[in-house]
């Protein structure tokens, strides 16, 4: 497993693009939840994928869940430091932090 160190600079900000698919929370904890939520459940890679124009065309790997992914969050001011431990690869991982999230959060660190 690896251990990913994600940095959100502002959580005001952290929402993706597309309305359907982006975080829509407000607390580190909600935000912690909802990614441990994506990376373990099938249900939001595969509603992602039929919202794709040729969801037939979709990577499989883009698909993969990973049941003992977990999330911690620590919260300074606005700032928050998450630590996604997961076996899912960081393509994967980044797939579904742009989801949520769009360009606003950082990789740190893997360990």
């Amino acid at each position: 497993m690896a251990r990913f160190h994600i940095r959100i600079a502002d959580l005001n900000t952290a929402h993706g693009t597309d309305a359907q698919f982006a975080w829509q929370g407000n607390s580190p904890q909600h935000l912690a939840s909802t990614i441990a939520a994506v990376l373990t459940d099938v249900f939001f890679a595969q509603h992602w994928r039929a919202a794709q124009a040729e969801p037939d065309e979709v990577e499989a790997g883009l698909l993969a869940v990973d049941s003992g992914a977990t999330v911690t969050t620590e919260e300074r001011a606005q700032q928050v430091d998450l630590v996604v431990t997961t076996t899912l690869p960081h393509r994967v991982l980044s797939h579904r932090l742009n989801l949520l999230l769009g360009p606003h959060w950082t990789l740190r660190d893997v360990s």
